[in-house]
């Protein structure tokens, strides 16, 4: 902070480039030429101090005794000295208390005349002028300061403040509002204007209208991006790990853990990585999967929330078993702590489209490594919102009690549990499912032999974490090799690059293995494959319309064909037209078991279509034109 090397100044942490020391100012000035200077890199008043030879020694951080500049020496007088400290957030301009008796009551002000200096000199904040018509420089200026705490990022569109709060001192996402700006935007800087009828600068509060602008300043903003918080070390995609907390640039998240809680081998190999799954398959050891298939998607699924942060989709998870007591809600909890060391929120499951897209919006904006959805008494559905969650890594929506659209990330591990329910139609791509079959006639009564398991996860979640990251590390140093007629997740190639195929490297079974039965085994799969099977046998290769179905079934003695229409299209013993036309038209182009329904020529002015087995050619009869 200063030139002499006998005293060393408290760091201050600003970055302001070339400064030069600020002359006293006159009593009339002239409008201010520069919107922005930055905060000063040397104390004005202790280099002054300092070049008068007043400066005796430095008593601790910032405070030093001087000597009074008032003590003249003569007729024998004493100066027992004085004190000077230097700016803080109280004393904006620095403090000064004289212990000369002829000297009570003299501060800072006096101090700062009989150097010919000012208060705006003392300060060494940075000082942003609004100056008509610089709109913009005095808003890149306020964000730059922002910026530079490191606290103050823009995510969505939206300006957010990184912050702890609650007993557990958690850390936060929290939206900027024009208040909080003000109050921090004050304590980072001096604000000032000119003022005409006084002819000088003089201080201010930052006008409202700048902070407005700051909060919607989205494609020009200097706050850097963040895409997530991350509670562990980041895996690069060279195998590596990132192991200092804070601000990543490189990926946009905020790294908000202690390193030296987790340990991954610098250069890890297979017989690491075969030694950290099993101590996680250890961790599991009580839980009564109902197959091996299902321990691998819970060791999958603690792989995927150590490096969610890395992945831009992952597929949600979902425990179930056949009875209460099973463990679900357990093993969701043992493997969220792989995500966060604290509590994660637990919610229950949207009841319809409009509730699930709010309650994602706000799940994301708040941006939490790990969310439940416990005890769920239906089937998983495909919600529109649910499903962009899954496949893609961010979502649009309006803000609750706004015109603002924003785009917030995904990456968010999604968990579920319930009891004899699951994924249904297009989430069955979505979900993999981890099925527990305990032997006790009551779960509930179970006792383990380790009670304390999800404590022992939470306390000793470093190392445990570190396993998970050292099993995928080491799988990426090795080449990342692939298993031979593998089939593929479409939607979720890096989670099966980085939460499957490492586990099929090690020899374990398929974590996907209950996704691809479930697609199977789809309620909706399996009567779309009664349907298309009943109309091929009925109508073979040829077309039909649905008033030919109406008819048939209005006279048929076929039982495949009624059974199926009368489970879903029949009420009161008649066919329901209008949802057989709209059933046929939306599924144009399915194919089942070798059977697929598509369109034909028209048929008496009517929609036709036929059922098509692999193989054959796509050509409608001669007899398929109108008549």
């Amino acid at each position: 902070m200063t030139s002499d090397p006998r005293f060393v100044s408290s760091e201050r942490g600003f970055d302001s480039g070339a400064v030069s020391r600020s002359s006293p100012t006159s009593r009339t000035e002239k409008p201010p030429l520069r919107v922005y200077s930055p905060g000063k890199i040397v104390n004005p008043v202790f280099e002054e101090l300092l070049r008068r030879g007043l400066v005796r020694r430095r008593t601790g951080p910032g405070k030093y005794e001087v000597a009074c500049p008032w003590c003249t020496g003569n007729e024998g007088e004493l100066d027992p000295g004085a004190v000077y400290r230097e700016p803080d957030e109280e004393h904006p301009a620095g403090s000064f208390r004289c212990l000369r008796g002829r000297c009570a009551g003299k501060g800072i002000d006096n101090l700062l005349g009989f150097l010919s200096l000012t208060r705006e000199d003392a300060s060494l904040k940075p000082r942003i002028c609004t100056i008509p018509g610089r709109v913009n420089q005095v808003v890149e200026a306020a964000e730059q300061e922002l910026a530079r705490t490191g606290r103050y990022f823009r995510r969505s569109g939206e300006v957010v403040s990184v912050s702890r709060r609650g007993a557990g001192n958690r850390l936060t996402l929290t939206p900027a509002t024009q208040p909080s700006l003000m109050i921090e935007l004050t304590r980072l800087a001096d604000w000032c204007h000119y003022d005409g009828r006084r002819r000088k600068t003089v201080p201010c509060d930052p006008p409202l209208r700048y902070l407005a602008a700051i909060l919607d300043n989205q494609d020009s903003s200097r706050l850097p991006e963040l895409s997530g918080v991350s509670r562990q070390p980041v895996l690069r995609p060279d195998g590596s790990v990132r192991t200092t907390p804070g601000f990543d640039p490189e990926n946009g998240l905020y790294g908000d853990f202690d390193p030296k809680e987790f340990a991954i081998p610098e250069n890890p190999g297979k017989s690491d990585a075969e030694a950290a799954c099993r101590e996680l398959e250890a961790v599991l050891g009580e839980f009564p999967f109902e197959a091996p298939c299902d321990r691998s998607a819970a060791v999958s699924a603690m792989l995927c929330a150590a490096v969610r942060p890395r992945l831009p989709t992952a597929p949600m998870y979902h425990a179930k078993a056949h009875l209460p007591g099973s463990g679900k809600s357990y093993l969701a909890s043992v493997i969220a702590a792989f995500g966060s060391p604290d509590a994660v929120p637990v919610v229950p499951f949207p009841k319809d489209e409009e509730e699930c897209r709010k309650l994602l919006l706000s799940i994301f904006l708040e941006a939490p490594p790990v969310v439940v959805f416990d005890n769920l008494t239906e089937d998983i559905r495909a919600f529109k919102s649910l499903c962009i969650a899954l496949t893609e890594p961010a979502m649009g929506g309006r803000l609750l009690g706004t015109n603002r659209s924003v785009d917030v990330s995904t990456k968010t591990l999604l968990l579920s549990t319930g009891n004899n329910v699951g994924p249904v139609a297009d989430m069955t791509r979505r979900v993999v499912p981890i099925c527990l079959a305990p032997k006790d006639e009551i779960p509930a009564n179970h006792v383990f032999r380790r009670p304390g398991l999800l404590s022992d996860v939470r306390r000793e979640r470093g190392r445990l974490v570190s396993s998970a990251l050292t099993v995928v590390s080491a799988w990426l140093r090795a080449g990342s090799p692939r298993s031979p007629s593998l089939p593929s997740v479409n939607s979720f190639q890096e989670w099966s690059s980085l939460c499957r195929e490492p586990l099929l490297w090690l020899g374990r079974e398929d974590p996907a293995q209950r996704m691809f039965e479930s697609m199977r085994e789809d309620p909706e799969r399996l009567f779309d494959n009664r349907m298309l099977t009943a109309l091929r046998e009925t109508f073979q290769n040829g077309p039909f319309t649905v008033k030919m179905i109406a008819d048939r079934f209005a006279g048929s003695f076929d039982s495949g064909l009624r059974d199926a229409l009368e489970d879903e299209f029949c009420s009161r013993g008649e066919l329901n037209r209008r949802r057989m036309g709209w059933w046929l038209k939306s599924k144009v182009g399915t194919r089942v078991d070798g059977r697929k329904l598509v369109k034909s020529a028209p048929w008496q002015k009517q929609l036709a279509y036929r059922i098509e087995l692999a193989g054959e050619e796509r050509k409608s009869p001669s007899f398929c034109g109108s008549r």
